[in-house]
């Protein structure tokens, strides 16, 4: 599975993965990597179940709690998302990821732009070492655009990152 995953094959990687009774595993980080295996072939479901187990045998894993919050972004449940976000908080309070999960949640869930950006720019002011750009609160095609009476034609590029203030 190592090299497969070295490889990005991780379809490879979950044929082997479906071979093995992940139940009788007690190695957390094997775990995990076979609940990133499975999220990475969009098995999100057996990847939520994998990551359950390595919580319950690591249960102050905050690794864990943040895979399985973006495990339960990508199944589109909000809810169960938030639920791990707020463990997430209480367990890591000042972690920055806390921001790129609660702006994940907040995009998934459909929450404007200004909301987005707002969760961005506090992400920002804690001068933190995640790279802001690299979240995009997309579409592209916003309400910004007709404000700032502009037309970008590029996916993955926001508005609020190409326009000067």
């Amino acid at each position: 599975m190592k090299s497969f995953t070295a490889e990005n094959n991780y379809k490879a990687a979950a044929e082997i993965a479906d071979t093995i009774n992940w139940h009788k595993i007690k190695n957390v980080n094997a775990l995990i990597k076979a609940g990133e295996i499975y999220e990475n072939v969009g098995r999100y479901e057996e990847s939520r179940d994998i990551l359950l187990m390595a919580y319950d045998r690591s249960p102050i894993g905050r690794m864990i709690i943040y895979r399985l919050a973006e495990v339960a972004i990508k199944m589109g449940n909000c809810e169960e998302a938030r639920d791990y976000y707020q463990e997430f908080v209480e367990i890591a309070p000042h972690d920055n990821l806390k921001y790129v999960l609660r702006y994940e949640i907040s995009k998934a869930e459909g929450a404007d732009l200004q909301t987005l950006i707002g969760i961005l720019e506090e992400l920002k002011e804690q001068e933190s070492n995640i790279y802001v750009g690299a979240l995009c609160p997309g579409p592209v095609d916003t309400e910004f655009n007709e404000n700032a009476d502009v037309i970008f034609a590029l996916r993955g590029i926001t508005p609020r990152f190409c326009v000067k203030e």
